[in-house]
């Protein structure tokens, strides 16, 4: 089954020094024919991101489409998202490789990458287990015992 994994990336900023630095990350199964609600608000989304305050309560619907996912930023819905999200979708722009482009609806293949906010949303097929977390490359502390 495709997933939908989210990674948020937390770094303190010139606006925000007083954050602390954290990661988090989520995986979303995907139905094929049924479209998401992505945002921060848990209560309300099928795919939340509580932890990163740049996404909006309801910020973008995401759909499988076959092998791929459309991600479209949705527009005003009153009364309880009356404003549309300030944010874009961010992507790599494919004709250049260090470039990346501002869209409010973009197709994502299996191990692609979409942003929103400090948080990367990457497309795993069925037989992709993703990149290692950083978190288990991780190497513990020497340990040491000592005595007089």
């Amino acid at each position: 089954m495709a997933e939908l994994e989210a990674i948020t990336d937390i770094r303190p900023t010139k606006d925000k020094p007083h954050v602390a630095p954290a990661q988090f990350t989520r995986r979303f199964p995907l139905a094929a024919g049924k479209q998401f609600r992505l945002g921060r608000d848990e209560s309300k989304m099928d795919f939340a991101v509580p932890e990163d305050d740049q996404v909006s309560r309801y910020y973008a619907n995401v759909s499988l489409d076959g092998n791929r996912v459309r991600v479209d930023r949705r527009g005003a819905v009153p009364p309880d998202y009356p404003d549309a999200p300030v944010n874009k979708i961010v992507v790599r722009d494919p004709k250049a490789r260090d470039r990346f482009l501002d869209v409010t609806g973009w197709d994502v293949n299996p191990g692609e990458s979409f942003w929103i906010g400090q948080t990367q949303f990457t497309l795993r097929g069925d037989n992709d287990s993703g990149p290692d977390s950083p978190v288990d490359a991780t190497v513990a502390a020497r340990q040491e015992e000592r005595t007089r």
